[in-house]
């Protein structure tokens, strides 16, 4: 739980270096709006513009599970659409609408040995998120299969509270590759 909070109380700060020191170099950063992985030096930009876009942005803990080298964080994320933003992905800007939104936020986070972040994963209800500040719907993005639903969460919970293996196994495709780090198989 602290580095949780060490990570919280430097995305709260909204201090762009106090951010960076919590990554490796060669950090790998996944986010639903980036089309290509950011890197520890092209976070910084994007970051920057979600600070000046979303002045008063605030990230509280949900929940977070810890795990060997690596932790899930569940966070409530709020703010204020203030100023202009870029959606990396199709490079078209919204204008401020004054807007607030509130929405949770599932982060992966794998530490290095020296408990920084080397590699980051995010994800939200980005439809939500566009609702709530009155933002066009953009093209989801993915293989060309739309936004997950409610349906598709409810989908995957019911296989696994099943304890159908036939079940699991279709949710999965054939590609499928599943890291478990604790497991040693």
């Amino acid at each position: 739980p602290a580095d949780v909070q060490r990570w919280l109380d430097a995305w709260n700060s909204h201090d762009l270096m106090r951010i960076a020191a919590l990554f490796t170099p060669d950090a790998v950063i996944h986010q639903p709006q980036n089309s290509q992985p950011l890197s520890a030096t092209t976070m910084l930009p994007f970051f920057a513009t979600v600070f000046k876009a979303f002045p008063d942005v605030r990230f509280e803990s949900v929940g977070v599970t810890l795990g060997h080298g690596e932790a899930a964080s569940w966070e409530k994320v709020t703010g204020t659409m203030l100023g202009p933003m870029t959606e990396p992905s199709t490079g078209r800007t919204f204008q401020p609408t004054g807007r607030r939104f509130e929405h949770v936020a599932a982060m992966r986070l794998v530490y290095s040995p020296d408990r920084r972040v080397r590699e980051y994963w995010t994800i939200w209800d980005r439809a939500q998120l566009q609702t709530q500040l009155g933002l066009p719907s953009g093209p989801s993005q993915g293989a060309g299969n739309g936004p997950i639903t409610r349906a598709d969460i409810d989908r995957w919970a019911d296989a696994w509270n099943s304890h159908d293996i036939e079940k699991v196994a279709a949710l999965f495709t054939p590609d499928v590759s599943i890291d478990q780090p604790e497991n040693s198989k």
